[in-house]
């Protein structure tokens, strides 16, 4: 590593590569000397620049970009096509807690890909009991513990979009009236909230 040098196998002559490595780890990048088998001189060699990235439940907003790519890797994997996520599913999918992070996500994606019928879109009640039970939860509390002024404001867009859209039966026209805004304000405001 320090030398960028690599000895191929039945060679005794050295040979230069110009490579980047990227390694990860699970662990609190500050603890990892003390707290791995990894050897310290070897962590400081590679350690050269670090890079926190949040979990997925500090950076919900990622969550509907991933279930797009999610969705779009399953169908043609499986060859089968799936119209989307509905309203109501992609809001609990991205109000769950993904202790697995992104993997865990992919893999309940797939999952959903495989178990809908082709032609329909994933709905909410297609969802695994752990992030449907959840909904349970939050109407218990009565509110959601996210105070972020953002995601409540994007959250109650999304709630008065998709309730204008159900009493017009996806009229957008129609619905844009009754929230008292265009039509390409509404569209505008569909694509960023990704509602089908």
């Amino acid at each position: 590593l320090e030398e960028r040098e690599v000895c191929p196998l039945g060679s005794a002559k050295p040979v230069p590569v110009d490579i980047r490595l990227i390694s990860a780890t699970n662990m609190e990048i500050d603890s990892v000397p003390e707290k791995s088998s990894l050897r310290p001189d070897l962590f400081y060699r590679i350690a050269g620049f670090t890079l926190r990235v949040p979990p997925l439940r500090e950076r919900r907003d990622d969550i509907a970009a991933l279930i797009e790519r999610f969705l779009r890797d399953a169908i043609a994997e499986g060859d089968k096509p799936v119209r989307g996520v509905t309203v109501k599913a992609l809001r609990l999918l991205e109000s769950a807690s993904w202790p697995g992070n992104v993997r865990q996500l992919q893999h309940v994606v797939r999952a959903l890909v495989y178990r809908t019928q082709a032609g329909a879109a994933i709905e909410a009640k297609a969802l695994p009991t752990w992030i449907r039970d959840q909904e349970d939860r939050l109407q218990q509390k009565g509110r959601s513990t996210d105070f972020s002024l953002h995601s409540q404001v994007e959250s109650l867009e999304r709630r008065l979009i998709t309730d204008a859209l159900h009493q017009t039966d996806g009229n957008r026209t129609a619905a844009a009236r009754l929230l008292g805004i265009s039509r390409a304000g509404l569209h505008k405001k569909i694509e960023r909230l990704h509602l089908e």
